[in-house]
């Protein structure tokens, strides 16, 4: 893996895939997407989002990453995987692609994020003790009740000054 500092963000390369450059701006909102999480200042919040944001980061390159090996294997040549504060951007040259390939490749970015997610919930379910019960309602399983809803630190201003 080679780093280099370019145009305000950190060029990557990793292995057989096209560079990867991450502008600072991603990290700044996965800060924020997970700011109800830390802002409480416990240190389980701040345990949590430190999993979530290079969760959110992964997850939007595994995405782009989705699209520019479907790119390759339709023919295209990706060039460049842009992770910025809009999302990310998967770059290719591209050959001559009827439009049923480019709704392939369209596709490929979601579809692997769908299939990270099942692997993921399979992955837990099989380390789980008893992973056939968990899946199965009970009175003791979040599936049957609401999980508790955290109120958001705008609703606690008002709360608070109620009291």
């Amino acid at each position: 893996m080679k780093f280099a500092y370019r145009d305000d963000g950190i060029e990557l390369r990793i292995g057989g895939l096209p560079p990867v450059w991450v502008h600072m701006g991603i990290l700044i909102v996965a800060c924020l997407v997970t700011f109800p999480l830390w802002i409480e200042l416990h240190t389980r919040g701040f345990v949590t989002a430190a999993i979530v944001i290079p969760g959110i980061i992964l997850s939007i390159l595994a995405h782009e990453v989705g699209h520019a090996w479907t790119a390759r294997y339709l023919g295209c040549k990706p060039t460049l995987i842009r992770l910025h504060a809009g999302g990310g951007e998967a770059i290719w040259e591209s050959g001559d692609i009827t439009r049923v390939e480019a709704r392939l490749i369209t596709i490929a970015g979601p579809v692997t994020n769908l299939l990270i997610g099942v692997a993921f919930f399979v992955a837990y379910h099989v380390s789980m003790a008893d992973a056939a019960a968990s899946l199965l309602p009970s009175p003791e399983s979040p599936w049957t009740a609401p999980p508790p809803i955290a109120t958001s630190p705008f609703a606690r201003l008002f709360i608070g000054s109620a009291c």
